[in-house]
C-alpha cells in the first residue's frame, strides 16, 4: 500500500473502521502513537488469526503506522471529552482494571467492553476507552490499566489505540436474530400488502374497484334476542342500524377510542395495579362486529393499508394478518411457527434455537406489533369454550390457546389487535378475551352506494341509479356491499341486453345472475354438481355452518376437482363471478348464495313431506332471507327461468304453495295497532310481493283487519311492499300513520309518493298522519304529504325541523282541502319563527285546532294569527302557543289575543312571558264577551308557586 493513501481525509484505515459497522472484518490490531515521524512511517503487515489461535493473549501483534492527521484530538461519546493529556482528575492510583467514576462499571475492562459492544471496534485514547458504535459509552481509564491493554496486545505506548476484538458467540446470535426479524418483517409487510391489494367481490371486474367508505359507528345493537342467529343477511334489526345511524368513528381513530374506553374502566378500579392491568389489557384490541357481506374484512384491509403507509400506528414494524379461516386448529406448535404458518410464509426455515431468540425479541417489543385477526366466526374451533389456559412463548399448544392468550393480553399485551366476527362468535368470547371495545360495520351509506355504482357501472351508472330508484326493494339492501356489488351488476348487463322484466325483487337478481354463471363457459351447464352445491348450502344452514370440512363436501358428494370448478369463473371479457372459494377452507363466497341455494333445494328438489317439517322453522330469523327467498322462487316468470336453468321440474308446486298461503296467513296479525304487529304485517307483505303471484296474493290480502295503524320503524323496501298489498287487495281499509312511527333513509319520501297513487284506488283512506321526531323534513316529503291531505282528519309533524318556508305549502294545501282538518300540530319546529306563522294565518277558516308550541314565534307572527282568527266564522276549537316569546313590555301581544280571544274555546298560553297587565287585558276582554263559553289556561310568574295552571271558564 503506498503511503500517501493514508495522507487523505478518508484513510484506508478509517474505511476499514467504517465498514466494521456493517460486516465482520479480520481480527487484527493497528495502534498509531505520536512518535518521532520515523516511527510512524514505519509500518508492520497486519496478521490474521490462524485456526485454534485462541484470544486475548496471543491475539493481536503491534502495528504502527503514521496517520496522525487522521486521529481526532478528543472523542466525544456519552462521557467526558478527553484530550492527548489526562484530565486534572485522573487517579494513577486507582485500580488497574477501573474503567468509570460510575461504582457500576468499576470491575469492567476492555475484553468486557468488547464483549457488550454491539460492533468489535474499540478506541482507546490517553484517559479514555469506548465503543465506536453509534450506541457507546465512554470510559476513563488509568495510566495502569493502559499499560496492562498495550503489554498484553503487546502495544509500545500509544496515545491512541484501535483495537478490533473478536465478536463473542453471543453476539453472533445476537445479530442472527436481528437479520431473521428483519426478515420477518419483510415477509409479513410483503404478505400484508397483498393480502390488503384484495377485494373479495362476489362479481370480479377487470377493472379495479377502489375502496368506498363504510360506515362504523360504537353504538352497538344491543337487542340480538337470539345471538344464535345474530349477523344473519338483512335483518331488520341491521336495516334499522344503517338507516337510523350514521357512523361516528373513523378508522384512524379507532385504536384512540379503544384507549379512551380502557381509560374510563381502569378509573373506575381503585386498585392502581388492576387498574394498570385494564388499561393494557383492554387499551390495546378492537373488536369490529357486523353481518355477513357488510364489510368487516374490507376494514381490516383498509385498516392494513393504513399501517403499511404509515398513516396509523407508525411505529408497526410486525404486522400479522390471521384469517380465522386459513388456521388449523387441530394441529400443535410452537407460537412463532404457528404465526407464521398462519401469515402463510412458505420460505420460513425452522430452527428452534433461532426461534426462541427471535420470540424474546418480539415480546421485548411487542409495543410494535400489531395483528389484524379476521373472520373469527369463520374459525373451525369453537373459540368460546372456556378461559385461556397458562402457556408459555415456546411450549407446542394448539391455535385456540395461543388466539385465546393474545387476545387476553398474556402474551403480547402492548400488540394491538384489530378481531372481526359476526355478532354470535364475539359475544360469546369468554369476557377474559372478549374486547371491551367493539364497534358495528354499518354499512355503505348512499353516497357510497353511489361511488362504487360509478366504478361498476361506469358510463351506465345513471341509468342503474335511476333503475334502482324505481325499485326501492331492490336498493334497500344495497347498503351490504356484497348485494350492492351484484345488484348493479346484474343491472347493469340487463339494461345492456334489453332483459329487465325479471329484475324486479331480490330473486330475481339472484336468478339472472345463477342464469349467467350457468351459461359460461367454465361451467358449461355443469348439472350434476351444482346440485351438489345446493345441497351442501342446504345442510350448512341446517348445521349453522358457513365453513366446510373434508367431511362435510364428502357427504354432498363433491370432490375436489368439484370444488375447484366453482372456484372462478369467467362470465365474459370483463367480469368473473364467485359463488364458492376453497383452499385449506371451503365456503361460500357470501352467505347470500348460500341462502339462495337453500331456498332452490327448498322449491325445486325438496319432497312437500320434508318441506312440510321444515316450514315451522321459517319463523326463524336465521331464514329470514331464505322464506323471502322461496316466496320468490314461487313467481311464474321466476320459476319458469329457473326450470330452464337446472333443467329440473318443481315438485309439487301446488302443495308447496298451499302451505305458503297458510303460512302467510298465520302469520297475518288480527289486529295492526302497535310496532310488533305492524312489523309482522309488513313481512308478509314483503313475502306476498316478492312472490308477485296472483292467486296467493288475492288469499292472503283478503284477511287482515280493515283498521291499519302504523308504527315503529318503516324502511324504504316496507313502503312498496306495503302499497302492493293495499292496491292487490279488494278490501277496503281505513289507515292512521302514526303516532311513534320511524321512518328511515328515504322511506318518508317514497311513503308518501306511493301514498297519493294508492289513495286513486278508493280502497284505501288515510285518516291520521302522525310524524315525529325527524332529524331533517325535507321538501321533497312536504310537497308528498300535501298532497295526500286530501281527506286526512290529523296532520302532525312534531319536531321534525320543518321551516317556515315548508309552512307554506302546508298551509295551501290545507287551504284546498274540502274539509276541515280537525287538528294541526306543528309544535317543537323553532325554524317555523313568524315567517310560517303568517302563511297559517291563510289556512286557519279550515283548521279546527292549532298547537303551535315552541315554533319561535314571536309578536309580529302573533299578530298575523290573531288577525286571521278574529275574521274567522265559526271559533276554532283550540290554539296552543307555550314555549313562544310574545313577551312584551307594552303588552302588545296580550293586546293582539284579547281582539280575538271570542273565537277561541280553549287557549293555551303556558310560558310564553305575557305580563300580569296582558293577562288582564285577555281576562277583560273575555268578560266583555257575553256569549262565549270557553277555557283559558295560564301559567304565568305573577300567579302563587303553589299554582302552575288556573281555569277560567265562562258561559
Amino acid at each position: 500500500m503506498d503511503e500517501n493513501e493514508n495522507v487523505s481525509g478518508s484513510s484506508a484505515d478509517e474505511n476499514d473502521m467504517d465498514s466494521a459497522t456493517t460486516e465482520p472484518k479480520e481480527l487484527a490490531a493497528m495502534a498509531s502513537s505520536s512518535a518521532s515521524p520515523q516511527t510512524n512511517n514505519a509500518r508492520s503487515p497486519r496478521r490474521h488469526l490462524s485456526n485454534g489461535e485462541t484470544a486475548p493473549k496471543s491475539l493481536y501483534t503491534s502495528t504502527q503506522e503514521s496517520h496522525a492527521s487522521k486521529v481526532p484530538e478528543t472523542i466525544v461519546r456519552d462521557g467526558p471529552t478527553c484530550g492527548p493529556n489526562p484530565p486534572p482528575y485522573f487517579d494513577q492510583n486507582r485500580r488497574s482494571n477501573a474503567l468509570n467514576e460510575n461504582p457500576a462499571n468499576n470491575n469492567v475492562n476492555v475484553e468486557t467492553i468488547g464483549a457488550n459492544a454491539t460492533h468489535r471496534e474499540i478506541r482507546i485514547e490517553n484517559s479514555t476507552i469506548g465503543n465506536l458504535s453509534a450506541d457507546t459509552h465512554t470510559y476513563n481509564i488509568t495510566y495502569k490499566e493502559r499499560d496492562r491493554i498495550t503489554n498484553t496486545y503487546n502495544i509500545t505506548s500509544p496515545e491512541t489505540i484501535t483495537l478490533q476484538l473478536p465478536q463473542s458467540s453471543e453476539n453472533v446470535n445476537i445479530n442472527a436474530t436481528d437479520e431473521a426479524c428483519a426478515k420477518l418483517q419483510d415477509e409479513l409487510r410483503s404478505i400484508a400488502e397483498g393480502e390488503s391489494g384484495k377485494l373479495n367481490l362476489p362479481v370480479d371486474l377487470d377493472t379495479s374497484i377502489k375502496f368506498v367508505k363504510l360506515e362504523i359507528t360504537t353504538s352497538l345493537n344491543d337487542d340480538y334476542d337470539n345471538l344464535d342467529h345474530a349477523g344473519h343477511y338483512n335483518r331488520r334489526e341491521d336495516l334499522l342500524q344503517m338507516f337510523d345511524s350514521q357512523g361516528n368513528v373513523l378508522l384512524d381513530e379507532v385504536f384512540d377510542e379503544a384507549l379512551k374506553r380502557a381509560r374510563e374502566d381502569a378509573a373506575k378500579n381503585s386498585n392502581n395495579k388492576e387498574a394498570e392491568n385494564v388499561l393494557i389489557k383492554h387499551g390495546n384490541i378492537v373488536g369490529v362486529v357486523g353481518q355477513a357481506g357488510i364489510g368487516k374484512t374490507t376494514l381490516t384491509k383498509l385498516l392494513t393499508t393504513r399501517i403499511l403507509e404509515k398513516r396509523i400506528l407508525p411505529d408497526t414494524k410486525y404486522l400479522f394478518y390471521i384469517l380465522f379461516r386459513n388456521v388449523d386448529f387441530t394441529e400443535k406448535s410452537a407460537l412463532l411457527d404457528f404465526l407464521v404458518t398462519s401469515n402463510k410464509i412458505s420460505n420460513w426455515i425452522h430452527d428452534e434455537k433461532k426461534e426462541e431468540k427471535i420470540m424474546q425479541k418480539l415480546n421485548q417489543e411487542d409495543r410494535h406489533i400489531v395483528m389484524i385477526l379476521d373472520g373469527l366466526d369463520e374459525a373451525s374451533e369453537n373459540m368460546s369454550s372456556g378461559r385461556a389456559k397458562p402457556t408459555t412463548l415456546q411450549k407446542k399448544c394448539k391455535p385456540e390457546q395461543f388466539l385465546k392468550n393474545i387476545l387476553s393480553g398474556h402474551f403480547f399485551p402492548n400488540a394491538k389487535k384489530f378481531i372481526t366476527s359476526r355478532p354470535r362468535q364475539m359475544y360469546n368470547l369468554h369476557k377474559d378475551h372478549r374486547p371491551h371495545f367493539i364497534l358495528n360495520v354499518l354499512g355503505l351509506s348512499q353516497d357510497a352506494q353511489k361511488e362504487l355504482c360509478r366504478q361498476i357501472c361506469r358510463e351506465n351508472s345513471d341509468e342503474v341509479l335511476d333503475y334502482l330508484e324505481k325499485h326501492p326493494d331492490l336498493s334497500a339492501y344495497c347498503y351490504v356491499p356484497v348485494n350492492c356489488i351484484l345488484t348493479m351488476f346484474c343491472i347493469n348487463k340487463s339494461l345492456k341486453e334489453e332483459q329487465t322484466a325479471s329484475l324486479r325483487s331480490v330473486t330475481g337478481i339472484m336468478v339472472f345472475a345463477l342464469d349467467r354463471y350457468m351459461r359460461s363457459e367454465h361451467i358449461r351447464g355443469d348439472l350434476e354438481n351444482i346440485k351438489k352445491l345446493i345441497s351442501l348450502a342446504w345442510n350448512g344452514i341446517l348445521d349453522q355452518k358457513i365453513m366446510f370440512t373434508d367431511k362435510d363436501l364428502k357427504k354432498a358428494g363433491i370432490d375436489e376437482a368439484t370444488v375447484s370448478n366453482f372456484l372462478e369463473t369467467k362470465l365474459d371479457s370483463d367480469c368473473k363471478l364467485k359463488i364458492f372459494e376453497g383452499d385449506k377452507r371451503n365456503y361460500f363466497s357470501h352467505l347470500v348464495w348460500q341462502e339462495f341455494f337453500s331456498a332452490v333445494n327448498l322449491i325445486l328438489y325438496m319432497s312437500y313431506q320434508k318441506f312440510q317439517k321444515h316450514v315451522s322453522k321459517f319463523g326463524e330469523s336465521r331464514f329470514e332471507v331464505i322464506i323471502k327467498l322461496v316466496y320468490g322462487l314461487c313467481n311464474l316468470e321466476i320459476q319458469k327461468k329457473l326450470e330452464t336453468i337446472l333443467s329440473a321440474n318443481v315438485l309439487q308446486f301446488k302443495s308447496k304453495i298451499s302451505l305458503l298461503q297458510k303460512f302467510a296467513l298465520d302469520k297475518i296479525p288480527k289486529a295492526i295497532t302497535d310496532s310488533k304487529t305492524t312489523e309482522k304485517f309488513l313481512r308478509v307483505c314483503e313475502w306476498i310481493k316478492e312472490a308477485d303471484l296472483d292467486d296467493l296474493t288475492e288469499a292472503v290480502t283478503s284477511v287482515p283487519a280493515t283498521e291499519i295503524q302504523l308504527k315503529g320503524t318503516i324502511y324504504p323496501t316496507d313502503v312498496t311492499c306495503f302499497h302492493y298489498f293495499i292496491r292487490k287487495s279488494t278490501r277496503n281499509f281505513t289507515l292512521d300513520v302514526g303516532p311513534r312511527i320511524n321512518f328511515v333513509g328515504d322511506s318518508c319520501k317514497r311513503f308518501f309518493i306511493e301514498m297519493n297513487e294508492t289513495l286513486e284506488n278508493e280502497n284505501l283512506q288515510l285518516k291520521t298522519i302522525r310524524v315525529e321526531g325527524r332529524d331533517e323534513t325535507t321538501d321533497e316529503e312536504i310537497d308528498a304529504i300535501c298532497k295526500c291531505l286530501q281527506n286526512v282528519q290529523e296532520l302532525t309533524l312534531w319536531s321534525c325541523k320543518v321551516s317556515g318556508e315548508q309552512v307554506k305549502s302546508i298551509s295551501e294545501a290545507i287551504g284546498k282541502q274540502e274539509q276541515p282538518l280537525h287538528k294541526l300540530n306543528l309544535s317543537d319546529n323553532k325554524d317555523i319563527r313568524d315567517e310560517g306563522a303568517e302563511h297559517l294565518s291563510h289556512c286557519l277558516d279550515n283548521v279546527e285546532t292549532l298547537h303551535i308550541d315552541d315554533c319561535g314565534i314571536t309578536n309580529k307572527g302573533l299578530q298575523h294569527l290573531a288577525a286571521s282568527v278574529a275574521e274567522l266564522d265559526v271559533q276554532m276549537e283550540e290554539i296552543r302557543l307555550p314555549g313562544n316569546n310574545i313577551n312584551d313590555p307594552n303588552d302588545i301581544g296580550a293586546q293582539y289575543l284579547s281582539k280575538c280571544i271570542h273565537k277561541i274555546k280553549k287557549l293555551n298560553i303556558q310560558k310564553c312571558g305575557i305580563t300580569a297587565s296582558g293577562i288582564k287585558l285577555i281576562l277583560d276582554a273575555l268578560i266583555d264577551k257575553d256569549h262565549h263559553v270557553g277555557t283559558f289556561l295560564i301559567q304565568n310568574k305573577f300567579f302563587p308557586a303553589n299554582i302552575s295552571i288556573i281555569f277560567f271558564t265562562f258561559a
